[in-house]
């Protein structure tokens, strides 16, 4: 999870001068990390927490009442809780404020911010996104906070949004479930029957339980339509073997988009 890095957030060299460059390695999270910790916040102050060299989160006490005056009281902050886990009683080389994963250290007994993010959060697939969607609605509102880039964030919630790319050939459709999915391939050998190349299409049993039962189902359905076609199977030597659907050029292909 840690690894030593000479090389800022932002893909740059970092400064020469090691007294500016982080005294700690990155901290990388996934989208599996955030999700088993519900949030960035808390995904970065349990890792933290598990480290002999890095703290985060709330360091001591959250505000003092005792004071001047009646009433009084002070409500400490981030660079309050950084200077506590610096200060030698605590030992920790670096304190990561959890809320934007922007490291603190301390130089000349000054506690001293980066200004960019130390946090890495890896950019999820379109498949964990769908896998974990809770997780991944914290990265699309908060990532770009953190350093993610928000294009990329952008480009990627439109794909979330759209997650399944129906195919054949250079023809490409997509769809938000599967339910629409099955609306779309229902209605795509439509010009078999315009075309006069079969009489009706077959009724279609096509389950939305999941994307292997459906690519399955969509496959015997599709050897049933080439079967009215007039299409059959052929099985030759050994496992050599070729559908009727193949042999008639019906092949879709249903998959979550990259």
């Amino acid at each position: 999870m840690w690894y030593r890095s000479l090389v800022a957030h932002n893909g740059r060299p970092a400064p020469a001068d090691p007294a500016s460059q982080s005294k700690t390695d990155k901290m990388k999270l996934t989208i599996a990390i955030v999700a088993k910790h519900n949030t960035i916040r808390a995904a970065i102050e349990a890792i933290a927490h598990e480290s002999d060299s890095i703290a985060s989160g709330i360091i001591g006490p959250s505000f003092a009442c005792s004071g001047p005056g009646s009433g009084w009281q002070q409500n400490f902050g981030v660079t309050d809780y950084a200077k506590r886990a610096l200060d030698d009683a605590f030992g920790a080389a670096s304190y990561i404020d959890s809320g934007d994963g922007r490291e603190a250290t301390m130089e000349d007994g000054e506690v001293v911010w980066s200004e960019e993010s130390v946090v890495e959060i890896e950019l999820p697939t379109v498949a964990e996104c769908l896998e974990s969607p809770e997780a991944w609605a914290e990265i699309r509102a908060n990532g770009a906070s953190y350093g993610m880039d928000a294009e990329e964030l952008a480009e990627l919630a439109v794909k979330v949004a759209n997650p399944y790319r129906i195919s054949d050939g250079n023809a490409k459709e997509y769809a938000a479930t599967l339910e629409e999915v099955v609306s779309i391939v229902e209605d795509w050998y439509d010009y078999l029957v315009d075309e006069g190349k079969v009489e009706s299409i077959p009724a279609a049993d096509l389950p939305t339980d999941d994307l292997d039962s459906l690519t399955e189902a969509v496959r015997k359905w599709e050897n049933e339509i080439a079967e009215a076609m007039g299409a059959e199977s052929f099985a030759g030597h050994g496992r050599y073997f070729v559908s009727a659907a193949d042999r008639a050029g019906l092949s879709l292909t249903i998959e979550i988009r990259d």
